[in-house]
């Protein structure tokens, strides 16, 4: 839902459902969330790896990379999926950032180091979190002494 969710409030969203297979969906703007719902999910194996891989093929010059998951990966699994996100970023030529939102709260992590955001559980909320974490800790830290109780 949360993919849904960027689709509609990003202008220029791409959306990858991944198990150990790929597919780029078109996801239409005028219909409603839940009515794309039941074409988003993607159920078995997670290899993670595969958004970056694609992104890479077709050269996507992306902003930033939100990853839904439970961040464990069972198929084709050797090694951090950092590793994927670095190829990208030299492929493309921008330090973009990952965030990696952890859809199960299972402990693991697949990102780590620079313009990385570990994000643990979900809320709409996420989505105005992200660009105040991409601008520093220091813009953080002023958002929640500025929040308003």
């Amino acid at each position: 839902m949360l993919g849904l969710i960027a689709n509609q409030i990003c202008d220029n969203a791409i959306f990858y459902k991944f198990n150990n297979e790929i597919e780029k969906i078109a996801l239409s703007h005028r219909s409603g969330i839940l009515q794309e719902a039941t074409r988003a999910q993607a159920d078995g194996w997670t290899s993670m790896e595969l958004p970056f891989i694609q992104m890479i093929r077709d050269k996507i010059q992306a902003d930033r990379v939100i990853i839904l998951s439970d961040n464990e990966c069972n198929s084709n699994f050797h090694g951090p999926v950092q590793r994927w996100a670095d190829k990208y970023r030299l492929a493309s030529g921008k330090m973009i950032w990952v965030h990696a939102v952890d859809l199960q709260g299972y402990g693991t992590q697949q990102f780590y180091g620079q313009h990385t955001n570990l994000i643990a559980g979900w809320s709409e909320k996420i989505f105005q979190f992200i660009p105040i974490a991409e601008q520093g800790d220091g813009n953080l830290l002023k958002a929640i002494q500025n929040y308003k109780w």
